[in-house]
């Protein structure tokens, strides 16, 4: 599909300035479905199902995103392999593991530089000194969780974001109705998550 989608986009806009050339690639490339599967931070993994954002929306959220990981990557108090961000509708949703209350801090002013404001900011930060092996049975059940939404008829064709921290599974993304809000969650319980947090929004109909 992607190689087909870079094919169609060469002939179409072969004569298009450069700098507005890169800018179309990104968002043709979002609207034909040839997103990455990336890991990162606690546990978190992304697909390339279709994503139901706006091609604007979803361009906006990846730069935000792309930046608030470079910063918490060259932030030295801040061990940022223990930690995922999802940028999602200009939401940032924050998972994973910290040492102290300070770290957690450190991570908001952050957010708060790049214009996220505080209540924009939803926090799943846990202040402990995980071991290898907490951390590696979440990366397992995010895994578990995206494995099974792909194999789901409702879901298989939706990006829903997963990270997940000491057992508990976080789900960020859009979804068209409230049978399928329920039933992302309802997997996640059944390959092994103790506790959901389901911030997948509602597709409003216009």
């Amino acid at each position: 599909l992607c190689v087909s989608a870079l094919n169609l986009y060469k002939e179409r806009l072969r004569n298009m300035p450069i700098a507005l050339n890169l800018n179309f690639l990104l968002l043709f490339l979002l609207s034909s479905g040839c997103g990455t599967i990336f890991t990162s931070g606690a546990s978190h993994v992304t697909t390339s199902a279709i994503d139901k954002r706006t091609y604007l929306d979803q361009w906006e959220d990846s730069i935000l995103g792309k930046k608030l990981r470079l910063e918490l990557m060259n932030a030295k108090d801040i061990r940022s392999n223990t930690i995922s961000v999802i940028v999602f509708l200009k939401k940032a949703y924050l998972t994973g593991i910290v040492r102290n209350n300070e770290e957690a801090y450190q991570i908001f002013k952050i957010c708060n530089k790049f214009g996220i404001t505080d209540s924009d900011v939803i926090s799943n930060l846990v202040v402990d000194e995980t071991s290898f092996g907490r951390q590696s049975a979440d990366a397992l059940i995010t895994t578990k969780i995206k494995t099974a939404y792909l194999a789901d008829k409702e879901l298989s064709t939706i990006n829903i974001h997963v990270a997940t921290v000491n057992g508990m599974a976080v789900l960020v993304g859009l979804v068209d109705t409230k049978e399928q809000w329920k039933r992302a969650k309802k997997i996640a319980i059944n390959v092994g998550a103790k506790k959901v947090k389901n911030y997948i929004l509602l597709v409003q109909k216009k």
